[in-house]
């Protein structure tokens, strides 16, 4: 008996068009955890503590 179904799965498909370097660029962006756009993030906001209830 096995626990396949608590594992979860998901897929992700990438379409390289055409084959280039250009045309992989998302897939390879995707792979080195390099995004594709940044920027400022801004200010963060405060956050007061929850209070107890």
């Amino acid at each position: 008996m096995g626990f396949h179904y608590l594992g979860g799965r998901t897929t992700t498909y990438y379409r390289v068009d055409p084959l280039t370097s250009e045309g992989a660029e998302q897939l390879v962006r995707h792979l080195t955890s390099r995004p594709y756009e940044t920027g400022p993030l801004g200010t963060v906001p405060h956050l007061p503590p929850r209070t107890a209830e």
